[in-house]
């Protein structure tokens, strides 16, 4: 749990991000989907930028995978209750980026790479801080949807009786387009890692949905 503190990282005055659901995923939250799809889209402020979110359906289980536009870093919650998706997925997306934090690699001594350095606690506050506000809106970017669909087959594939946290680790893992055609990053953990650590990345890996 993050405290909602300033340590001498400088936090957004509104900070707010967007839940950007699949039309089945709105279905399913119903009437504050709707309301919320009449406002103004907003810039988000937080580092991994907006999230785009679908419902998945394992068997009779109902679960919602979501990803970060930026890094397509995934965080798998269950669908119930809908009424505190949007809190218990912020919890889970904090969470995984806290393991993102402490789960860094040690030196590599077959590639003789450096090792990596973890994310501060004042970036996780920070990016807590400005998951504060939210609001759902509609997909706006076919690559970032094209990502959430994959995911969403490899979730039912690599589920079984696993935690869900532990599967939503094995997708941030997972190699996938366009990371993948850099040896060392590839995976939406190392792309996060990346982002935070203010390494250069090509401006057409970080999507902008053109807000």
């Amino acid at each position: 749990d993050f405290a909602r503190k300033d340590r001498g990282h400088r936090l957004p005055a509104t900070p707010r991000f967007t839940l950007r659901c699949t039309e089945r995923l709105r279905t399913r939250l119903g009437a504050r989907a709707k309301a919320d799809l009449v406002l103004p889209a907003l810039a988000p402020t937080t580092t991994l930028g907006d999230w785009y979110a679908n419902l998945v359906h394992a068997g009779r289980t109902q679960l919602v995978l979501a990803i970060s536009e930026r890094t397509f870093l995934p965080v798998v919650v269950p669908a119930a209750p809908v009424a505190t998706l949007v809190p218990r997925f912020r919890a889970a997306a904090l969470a995984e980026l806290a393991d993102v934090h402490r789960d860094y690699p040690l030196y590599d001594f077959q590639t003789r790479r450096p090792p990596e350095a973890p994310l501060s606690e004042e970036q996780l506050a920070a990016e807590a801080h400005a998951m504060d506000d939210w609001r759902i809106g509609k997909t706006a970017n076919r690559t970032v949807l094209g990502i959430l669909t994959d995911f969403s087959d490899l979730l039912v594939a690599y589920l079984e009786d696993r935690p869900l946290a532990e599967v939503a680790k094995i997708l941030a893992t997972t190699p996938c387009s366009p990371f993948y055609k850099h040896a060392t990053l590839g995976s939406p953990e190392r792309v996060t890692r990346a982002l935070f650590r203010g390494q250069e990345i090509p401006q057409q890996w970080l999507v902008s949905t053109g807000r």
